[in-house]
């Protein structure tokens, strides 16, 4: 472990970690899932609310998509999935759309 700490190993070689802007978006779903289920959408107060936090993460996810190549500009296998895993949860938010 001191090993990895101080560079001089890498431990994380072999596994996959999801970029941290992806986490962040998943942890928004979540909420947003929760926040929907508890919801009366049937006040238009609350729909405009969720329509607007889906519209904002949906320019979130447009944003994240562009930048892809500047975000992970030395791995193409990460940029590949980074933008797959952006793919898929711009469907989420398609499916959650109020």
């Amino acid at each position: 472990m001191v090993d990895h700490i101080y560079g001089r190993i890498n431990l994380l070689r072999k596994a996959y970690r999801p970029h941290l802007f992806v986490n962040e978006l998943k942890i928004y779903i979540a909420y947003l899932k929760e926040q929907l289920s508890k919801a009366d959408l049937s006040d238009s107060k609350p729909a405009k609310y969720y329509r607007a936090f889906c519209k904002n993460m949906q320019d979130a996810v447009e944003y994240y998509y562009s930048r892809a190549d500047s975000i992970l500009k030395d791995n193409t296998n990460d940029r590949e999935m980074f933008i797959h895993e952006l793919q898929e949860i711009k469907q989420e938010i398609r499916d959650l759309e109020v």
